[in-house]
């Protein structure tokens, strides 16, 4: 939990007086089959606020599908992790969406470079 996102954070991060907590998870966790299947229950769906389908959008983005990633909303996620947060099968949606915009953000940096 940091700064109110739930998001994963840099192991080399500052904690700072306005963090209200700090949940450290082992890699192995994340890497374990029991968190990291979609049961297709829909919470992450309902608990969207930007009311994305952040099932879909990272199943777009885990396989490196920007263009699918952008008809799905990339652009539109605030990255709140509400969806992470209340995932019973502990699908980490917002890190395979950062990486989908990390990747898009590159793309479009490569195309302007050429122009």
């Amino acid at each position: 939990l940091m700064n109110g996102r739930l998001l994963p954070i840099d192991r080399e991060y500052c904690i700072t007086k306005s963090d209200s907590a700090l949940l450290y998870v082992t890699d192995e966790y994340f890497r374990s089959s029991r968190y990291s299947g979609c049961i297709r229950c829909g919470t992450c769906i309902s608990g969207c606020p930007m009311h994305l389908m952040p099932l879909y959008l990272a199943k777009h983005a885990e396989k490196g599908n920007v263009k699918g990633a952008l008809a799905m909303g990339l652009k539109t996620c605030i990255e709140c992790g509400v969806c992470t947060y209340n995932c019973p099968g502990g699908v980490q949606h917002v890190y395979h969406i950062r990486n989908a915009k990390a990747k898009y953000n590159a793309e479009r940096a490569k195309e302007e470079d050429h122009e």
